[in-house]
């Protein structure tokens, strides 16, 4: 098992730092995005919860496999821009582990 509990993800036109900061429901990872000038683009955090499908299988998941699914995540939702807009009205977003179909994540005002 990992025992790492922060790092940095490199991306084609961002880097994001991210940090193990579980709740106290599931397991999670938050992000601070930043363009590769340093310029801060906004922040998501991703967690596990048990009242949605596959509870069980993400919370018997290591940091690092963790770690993998957001670097995923991450290079689809940049590459489609699908954090821009939110961002740009300074909102943090949440998004859920166990829900990858889920399109539009969750957001809150920072």
């Amino acid at each position: 098992m990992s025992t790492d509990t922060e790092g940095r993800i490199e991306g084609d036109s961002y880097y994001a730092l991210w940090r193990r900061n579980d709740r106290r429901w599931g397991h999670a990872i938050d992000v601070k995005l930043f363009d590769l000038g340093g310029t801060r683009l906004g922040g998501i955090s991703f967690a596990c919860h048990p009242e949605f499908t596959d509870y069980e299988r993400y919370q018997s998941m290591n940091t690092c496999e963790l770690v993998q699914i957001v670097s995923e995540r991450l290079r689809i939702a940049m590459r489609e821009g699908s954090y821009a807009n939110a961002w740009d009205h300074g909102f943090h977003l949440f998004e859920r582990f166990n829900a990858p179909e889920q399109k539009v994540p969750t957001v809150r005002q920072a």
